[in-house]
Formats: C-alpha cells, structure tokens, sequence
C-alpha cells in the first residue's frame, strides 16, 4: 500500500479523474448521460449506520477520516466488489434510473471459429 488517505472522484489531477467515454453501436441519437453511483444503503451499511445519509459532505468527510490499513483495504474491495449500483441514463429530455443489488460477474468472451467461404469453395477457418 503506497498512500494512506483515500482517493476522491473528481477532475484534478490527484482525484479518480473519473470521466469515461465509451463507444457504441448502433448509435443512439440524444444521447445525453451515463453515470453510476454506490447505492445509498450501501453506504449506510459500510457506515454503520442507519441514519439517512442526505448530505455529500458528510459521506466525503467521514471517508477523509478513516485509517487506512491493508485488512482495512481488502473490506473495501469487497464493498466495492459487492454493493448496490443505481444508474442513471438517458437521453435528452428523458432519463431512467435502474438499481443494480449487484454487479454482474465478470466472464472473459468465449472465442469462436469463425469462417468465410472463399472462392475456391474451401472455408478458410480463424480462431
């Protein structure tokens, strides 16, 4: 572990940095917004508590606060790994919200043969 205070989102340098730009097709024309977030009860539980979490400041100092430590590091991966997302998208003049209790497991593509006839009446085959 190289550092010991915790990494913000936002645009400097030293923060997340987090802007994504994707790709993807077919296109989809207005499309205006992407975004995910950390569930609030999850960031309830990860606080122990059950009050309501309404203000961002207090969520950004409580995490300013915590003592960092390596077994401290591996509960967070695992909250990270394992809580609730709501994401918001849309397009212009129309956006949705869908929760997420978990985040899909991630499972590399399978590779397929593929093949294309050519003119000698063979296919010629590619993994």
């Amino acid at each position: 572990m190289n550092k010991n205070e915790i990494t913000l989102g936002g645009l400097r340098t030293k923060d997340e940095m987090c802007l994504h730009i994707f790709s993807y097709y077919p296109r989809m024309n207005n499309f205006y917004s992407c975004l995910s977030r950390n569930d609030m009860s999850a960031w309830q539980s990860m606080m122990n508590t059950s009050s309501s979490i309404s203000n961002n400041s207090v969520l950004k100092q409580w995490l300013l606060n915590i003592k960092w430590t390596p077994e401290l590091a591996v509960k967070w991966q695992e909250f990270y790994d394992n809580a609730a997302r709501v994401v918001y998208f849309g397009s212009a003049g129309h956006f949705e919200e869908e929760l997420f209790a978990t985040l899909p497991k991630y499972e590399d593509l399978k590779s397929l043969e593929c093949g294309k006839q050519n003119t000698g009446g063979h296919v010629d085959t590619a993994i």
